[in-house]
């Protein structure tokens, strides 16, 4: 995944911790969204912030990162299945290989996303321990995050 960074790197950490009320708002000249949200009972920001992949016109492909009690959550989203229910189920999800720069690919292990009680086979996330460190590597990229992974049909998806 082709992803920006530079300026998009500061402003992950800035738009995350921001006390902005706008919802669903790109960042001009970048492919760099954000919405803020605040828990109305516990008054917990459960923002997040979306960076598309750079050649998607379709808003579909994007890494998202969401505050959850103060820590990120990382999720990459995909307009294809990455993985088969039976995959989900067991719990057998493909890692994803992260190039910052051009640099050596490092390598996460993922687990099936949900959307509310349903899985979502079109989105995986991270262990909880590797948030952070995904986070770090996109706030020092200079030019480019690119993610690929291995989806259930053993097609190689490179974002």
């Amino acid at each position: 995944m082709k992803m920006i960074s530079g300026r998009a790197g500061v402003l992950v950490v800035v738009l995350l911790l921001s006390g902005t009320a706008l919802a669903d708002t790109y960042v001009k000249g970048t492919q760099v969204s954000y919405s803020k949200e605040i828990n109305t009972s516990s008054k917990a920001n459960e923002s997040s912030l979306y960076i598309d992949e750079a050649n998607d016109t379709s808003n579909e492909n994007y890494a998202e990162f969401t505050c959850d009690a103060g820590a990120p959550i990382f999720y990459l989203n995909s307009s294809q299945r990455l993985v088969n229910r039976q995959q989900f189920d067991n719990e057998e999800t493909p890692d994803i290989t992260v190039a910052v720069d051009g640099g050596k690919p490092i390598r996460f292990h993922t687990w099936g996303a949900r959307s509310g009680d349903k899985p979502n086979l079109m989105a995986l996330a991270l262990d909880d321990k590797y948030d952070a460190q995904m986070l770090r590597l996109f706030q020092n990229a200079r030019s480019k995050v690119v993610m690929s992974l291995t989806r259930y049909d053993k097609k190689v998806l490179n974002l």
